[in-house]
């Protein structure tokens, strides 16, 4: 399994018609474009003791993760490594979650990233709720 699957229902009853069109409204998930997607592709690299990560189309270094909230990341079955802070676009498009990166498809892994000063990784794990191994 690579991604939720099945059909959502109502437990209980149906809410409200105002309730739940703003409830969809928010629940929305946004799937990155190519275009976008190439903002966000990283590379990993070697700089003295420690790994870097840096932006692919900037050469930019990662800015170091804010208050132990890492960046999600993907890495996906062309081995392409995407990553996005959870509040995308200034939270544009409500909270980013691994499939968004994805576009829905599989991947080789996903979880978070913690990310130092001068961009330096300091932890990456697989904790991811919608991808499992």
């Amino acid at each position: 399994d690579y991604s939720d699957q099945g059909r959502s229902k109502y437990i209980h009853k149906k809410p409200r018609t105002k309730c739940s069109e703003k409830f969809m409204a928010n629940a929305k998930i946004h799937f990155f474009s190519d275009e976008e997607k190439e903002d966000v592709a990283i590379r990993i690299e070697p700089s003295g003791e420690k790994l870097v990560a840096r932006f692919e189309s900037s050469g930019h270094l990662l800015r170091p993760t804010a208050n132990c909230e890492p960046y999600l990341y993907i890495f996906d079955l062309q081995r392409n490594l995407y990553v996005a802070d959870e509040y995308f676009n200034d939270g544009k498009y409500g909270k980013i979650k691994h499939t968004a990166l994805s576009s829905g498809r599989p991947v080789l892994a996903a979880g978070s990233i913690f990310v130092g000063d001068n961009g330096s990784i300091q932890a990456i794990n697989f904790n991811s709720g919608h991808y499992r191994s």
